[in-house]
C-alpha cells in the first residue's frame, strides 16, 4: 500500500488576481469541492471539467489574490489517501483506469557458441491469461537477431529472412510461425492493453543451425 497527500498539475495560462475560472493543464483528478494553493495564495473552487476549477473564490483562508504567470504549479492537498499495490490488473489512480505496461525480456541466446548462425521458424508458446477481465487477452512476442555479440540488431541478410519478428498471442495460440536468422537471438513478451494478466511458462523454440557467415 502506499500513501499519497499531495497532488499537482499546473496552469495552462497565466491568470490575473479576480479571474473564477483557472485552466490547468490537467484537472480530471481534482476532486470537487476543494482548495489548490498556488504560489502562496489558496484557492477554494467549486467545479471541475477536465482541465479547469470553476467557481473560484480567489485569496481563500486569509492568503491575498494574486496575479500567477503560465506554469505555475496548482497544489492539492490530499488528506489520508491510501492506494493499493497489485490489485486488479490496471492503474486506477486516475478517473479514468489505464493500462500497465508489462513485459519480459531475455537475455542473448546463441547455438554453438555461436560459431553457427541460428534459424527460427517455429515458437510453441506457453502462456495463460488466467484472471484477466479482458474478454480478448492478449500479448506480443518480439523475436530479435543480432549477426555478432555487441552488435545492434542489425538489418536481415536477406528478403526472406526478417530482423525483427512481432507476432501477436492470444488465449488460445497453439503455435506460431516466423523467419528470422541470426548468430543471437533474443525474445520480449509485452502487453500494454487493459485488462490483460499473463503468466510465461516454458517456450518452446524451434532453432536449428543456418550456417556460418
Amino acid at each position: 500500500m502506499a500513501a499519497s497527500s499531495v497532488q499537482t498539475s499546473y496552469l495552462s495560462s497565466a491568470i490575473n488576481s479576480s479571474a473564477t475560472i483557472i485552466t490547468l493543464l490537467n484537472a480530471t483528478t481534482y476532486p470537487v469541492p476543494g482548495v489548490v494553493t498556488i504560489d502562496s495564495e489558496k484557492i477554494y473552487y467549486t467545479g471541475t471539467n477536465t482541465s479547469q476549477l470553476t467557481g473560484c473564490i480567489r485569496g481563500y483562508e486569509g492568503t491575498t489574490a494574486a496575479s500567477h504567470i503560465q506554469y505555475s504549479k496548482a497544489i492539492y492537498k490530499i488528506p489520508n489517501q491510501v492506494m493499493n499495490h497489485e490489485y486488479g490488473n490496471d492503474d486506477r489512480s486516475l478517473t479514468t483506469p489505464t493500462p500497465i505496461a508489462a513485459y519480459i525480456e531475455s537475455s542473448d541466446f546463441d547455438i554453438e557458441d555461436g560459431q553457427s548462425f541460428g534459424y527460427v521458424w517455429r515458437i510453441l508458446p506457453d502462456l495463460t491469461f488466467n484472471n484477466s477481465s479482458s474478454s480478448t487477452p492478449s500479448i506480443t512476442l518480439t523475436v530479435k537477431a543480432r549477426q555478432n555479440s555487441g552488435t545492434l540488431y542489425a538489418p536481415a541478410d536477406a528478403p526472406t529472412v526478417q530482423e525483427t519478428s512481432t507476432i501477436p498471442i492470444e488465449q488460445y495460440t497453439g503455435q506460431v510461425y516466423t523467419r528470422v536468422r541470426g548468430r543471437q537471438m533474443s525474445f520480449r513478451l509485452d502487453s500494454v492493453d487493459l485488462g490483460v494478466a499473463w503468466q510465461m511458462g516454458l517456450m518452446r523454440i524451434d532453432v536449428r543451425p543456418d550456417g556460418r557467415r
